[in-house]
């Protein structure tokens, strides 16, 4: 290979590996790292947990371009703070206590109290605490969903222009399908407040989200908040017509049955309270909105047909 192609090959990994990184996923910082320990042959952490497909193209891009050069560094990417990087190198390591209470202490500094990154540390440890709560203290951590959740949104908050946000939305979709089970389990079971309780806890980490705003605002309603709830029923709704004006929407995998939850519930709560013809827009836009849904397909006869 010429030294020319090499030079070449080289500026085109380095450009590549700058996008990912300008990204501030941790996610896509670790699969750089498995890449580089694979190439060189030296001791490197490969990541246990699922790749998110969004990034597939970047990272075998990145992969084929390590393999025609046949060398790196081994190293994982640097942060733009020391501190940063040894948070990485924990949650790198599945220490995820360490990394917790580094984080918080982090936290507690006039120097990072209002940066994002400590809070996004804590919440992704929480989470894997309790995914993996048996391989912990159980008197130790009492709610570990509850606290990811917590600092989920505050990390939310400091990030002020949601670039860290958008760069960690696998992140932020598997705290919602874990937080969504116990909201949906209340649901179920009747226990409106409860429900509402926990989706509104999800709807503060992500309130852009108007599956999760359409049944936060329906339990609110069922809880007897009737003030909030129509507040987040109708916020939600207008922003879902809108973006069905506009052939914008996208059910998202994993807030998609919230949502036809959402709708089902919604419309039987109208449908008993006597407004059929408002039950019935309603789900006329969940079927436009969803149109192969077979729930929604179903519930769409019973209300017009029925």
């Amino acid at each position: 290979m010429s030294f020319a192609y090499c030079v070449l090959i080289r500026s085109v990994i380095h450009e590549r590996i700058d996008n990912l990184r300008r990204m501030k996923s941790i996610e896509m910082r670790q699969i750089l790292c498995f890449f580089a320990g694979q190439i060189t042959k030296k001791k490197t952490l490969i990541p246990r947990r699922t790749i998110h497909a969004k990034y597939m193209k970047q990272i075998l891009v990145v992969a084929g371009l390590f393999m025609l050069l046949g060398q790196a560094n081994g190293q994982p990417p640097k942060g733009g703070d020391e501190q940063f990087q040894k948070l990485f190198d924990l949650y790198a390591m599945e220490k995820f206590e360490s990394c917790a209470f580094k984080a918080e202490g982090m936290s507690a500094k006039d120097k990072y109290r209002r940066q994002p990154e400590p809070y996004l540390y804590m919440a992704m440890c929480f989470l894997k605490i309790h995914l993996f709560i048996d391989d912990y203290e159980p008197d130790k951590y009492k709610a570990p969903l509850k606290d990811a959740l917590k600092y989920a949104y505050k990390f939310r908050k400091l990030d002020k222009d949601s670039s860290m946000f958008n760069s960690n939305l696998p992140f932020i979709d598997a705290l919602k399908e874990e937080a969504n089970k116990n909201a949906s389990f209340y649901y179920k079971d009747k226990q409106y407040r409860k429900s509402a309780t926990e989706y509104n806890r999800i709807l503060k980490v992500d309130p852009g989200d108007d599956n999760v705003r359409l049944m936060t605002g329906l339990v609110q309603v069922l809880s007897k908040n009737l003030g909030e709830g129509q507040k987040n029923l109708d916020l939600a709704l207008t922003n879902l017509k809108q973006k069905n004006a506009d052939k914008s929407f996208k059910a998202g995998t994993v807030t998609e049955p919230i949502l036809v939850d959402a709708f089902i519930g919604y419309s039987n709560f109208l449908v008993e309270s006597g407004k059929r013809e408002e039950a019935e827009v309603a789900i006329q836009l969940a079927r436009e909105l969803l149109p192969r849904n077979t729930a929604i397909v179903r519930h769409y006869n019973k209300i017009y047909y029925d």
